[in-house]
């Protein structure tokens, strides 16, 4: 039977080709799977209309096929984007020295390039380019320098120093006030604030020569040291401890070290005072010694007085005992023999005596009543166990009337200060009986050979 159709077999391969099929004749039932590779579709033949949704998946896409050309403006979100993937390589060119800031709509933009010597400024919202601040210690709000290249550094409250040469201070209103005064060094709170034309002046500590307007010479260490140091009387004193010299007010080279040592003194001059305390009680005192905690002159208003120790110090220890003293005779005039009544007789007129220390100043109401004295010796405890010595008033009344005696201060007043105020004393040198002695034995001596003649005599010799 013959046959009425084609079969694919009974066509040769290539014999059909594009006129011979049809328009819309080749239908996808048609394609056999996988048919229809790259090379069978047209150069831009397939457009998005003839893909289907979700069609194309990352399997189908070609390595490095996607360009910048075939992406859509504005198709590529922040969620697109991994993290750590936009490099400075990825980033737009920027002019040199701009800045990338976020702007007042929260977006970021470039800062515009500064000028030479600005720095960044913000007014706590924006940044912007501004003023550097201080290239110079002058420039600086709470510095400045005075008088050349840094000759002066107020590093505080700038003053008015445009002649106070080589100065330094440091601290809030330290050397505020100077304005021709050189060569100072002012450390801290108030430290010679008030200074004006005063020179060579070394204050550290709060308030140290606070008041000073043109002293010189001084030298202070310690909080409130020099407190009341006015004027240019007040020259070549050293102060070092807290209120040393606090109180001197145009004094002269006074030394004083430790706390509130000589911090009594006024305006005397020549005193030194080391220990704590040492000579504060001494108001005008000139020429005094005071070495040791709380020692001090007899009098406020003593003068070339030794003072070892406080009234505590019961040993005092030398490997030499002699005390040496001016005795030169071309430096003494109307020099005399000691009077007869200054040998044996006054000697003999002395009441040697025991006791034992009860003073006054240890009891709030200065008045003893034996409930302190320290019968029994100890070493380390002052002022315990029995003592022998004289009682000043009892040597006073058997030097009555004597000038020699008296002008000598063999016997002389003394002032002890306390919590509770001050006690008046008597002070009893007993140097002083060497003279007297040596007189007693010369007169003991010429009684003695008279007695000797007297026996040669008697016993016919």
């Amino acid at each position: 039977m013959a046959r009425t159709t084609i079969r694919g077999d009974d066509i040769t391969d290539g014999t059909v080709v594009v006129g011979d099929i049809a328009d819309d004749a080749v239908t996808t039932a048609k394609i056999i799977n996988d048919a229809v590779t790259a090379a069978k579709i047209v150069a831009n033949a397939v457009g998005s209309s003839e893909l289907a949704d979700d069609a194309v998946d990352t399997a189908a896409i070609a390595d490095d096929a996607v360009t910048a050309a075939k992406i859509v403006a504005d198709a590529v979100g922040t969620s697109e984007i991994a993290d750590n993937s936009v490099s400075l390589a990825k980033m737009a060119g920027l002019v040199r020295g701009k800045i990338i800031y976020g702007d007042a709509s929260g977006d970021p933009a470039a800062l515009t390039v500064g000028t030479n010597g600005q720095a960044l400024v913000s007014d706590g919202t924006d940044i912007s380019w501004g003023s550097a601040g201080a290239s110079s210690l002058n420039g600086l709000s709470d510095v400045s320098t005075a008088g050349g290249t840094a000759r002066v550094a107020m590093i505080s409250i700038p003053p008015s120093a445009s002649g106070a040469d080589y100065s330094v201070s440091i601290g809030t209103e330290a050397l505020d006030a100077v304005t021709s005064g050189s060569s100072n060094v002012a450390i801290n709170y108030q430290a010679l604030s008030a200074l004006t034309t005063g020179t060579r002046n070394i204050m550290i500590g709060s308030q140290a020569g606070r008041v000073a307007t043109d002293a010189d010479g001084n030298t202070g260490v310690g909080h409130g040291c020099f407190y009341q140091m006015t004027d240019s009387n007040a020259i070549d004193n050293a102060g070092f401890g807290y209120h040393a010299l606090t109180n001197l007010s145009t004094g002269k080279r006074n030394s004083s070290l430790g706390k509130s040592s000589l911090g009594g003194l006024t305006t005397t001059d020549h005193n030194t005072g080391c220990g704590h305390s040492a000579g504060s009680s001494g108001t005008t005192i000139s020429n005094c010694w005071a070495g040791g905690y709380s020692s001090d002159a007899s009098a406020a208003d003593a003068s070339n007085e030794f003072t070892m120790g406080n009234a505590s110090i019961s040993n005092l220890r030398c490997n030499d005992t002699s005390i040496s003293s001016l005795s030169d005779e071309r430096d003494k005039t109307q020099i005399e023999d000691l009077p007869e009544e200054a040998g044996l007789e006054f000697i003999n007129n002395l009441q040697p005596r025991t006791f034992y220390w009860d003073r006054r100043s240890w009891y709030d109401s200065h008045t003893p009543d034996g409930s302190k004295v320290k019968s029994d010796y100890k070493r380390w405890k002052a002022n315990s166990g029995q003592k022998m010595g004289f009682v000043s008033q009892e040597v006073q009344g058997v030097i009555s009337g004597k000038k020699y005696f008296e002008d000598s201060a063999m016997v002389s007043p003394s002032v002890t200060e306390t919590d509770n105020g001050t006690i008046d004393g008597l002070e009893f040198a007993p140097s002083h009986l060497i003279t007297p002695l040596v007189k007693a034995i010369q007169q003991l001596s010429e009684q003695n050979s008279q007695l000797i003649a007297r026996i040669e005599v008697l016993e016919g010799n």
